[in-house]
């Protein structure tokens, strides 16, 4: 009921946002079950060409999209960092913003590999988690 409350408040420009979010999030979430992930890709680097003109570096409409794509996650099941990160891209892209999907592994204390997706856009992590904790990830070199 909160949940709804607070979207009801929402402008009807993050109405909007959080629609898109959600319907993209969707999208990836199913096609990672459809596609190998290089395929996939190349579906969002297309889809995601950007519009127009790329936009003048804007922090806040960078970080608007973030929260729209996180926000939206906890609401779709078995939403991991990798279908965030994508539809991140996707939507950033298509905005006019640069960036950059991420992927590196580390080590758990158990000896198992752990593996994170996240978005850099402009020099800085928006998507994924703080720079902080992503030290401990090596990155995989993505084509």
């Amino acid at each position: 009921m909160l949940a709804i409350r607070s979207f009801v408040h929402l402008s009807s420009t993050d109405k909007w946002l959080f629609v898109r979010a959600a319907g993209v999030l969707l999208l990836m979430r199913v096609s990672l079950l459809l596609f190998p992930l290089t395929r996939l890709r190349m579906l969002v680097a297309r889809v995601g060409q950007r519009s127009a003109q790329a936009h003048s570096p804007d922090p806040s409409a960078v970080q608007h999209i973030a929260w729209a794509v996180t926000t939206t996650s906890r609401f779709i099941p078995g939403t991991t960092c990798l279908p965030q990160a994508l539809a991140a891209q996707l939507l950033l892209n298509r905005h006019g913003y640069e960036a950059r999907l991420c992927i590196g592994v580390a080590r758990e204390r158990a000896g198992q590999l752990e593996a994170h997706a996240w978005i850099e856009s402009q020099g800085q992590v928006v998507i994924g988690g703080p720079e902080a904790d992503l030290v401990r990830f090596t990155r995989l070199p993505l084509r």
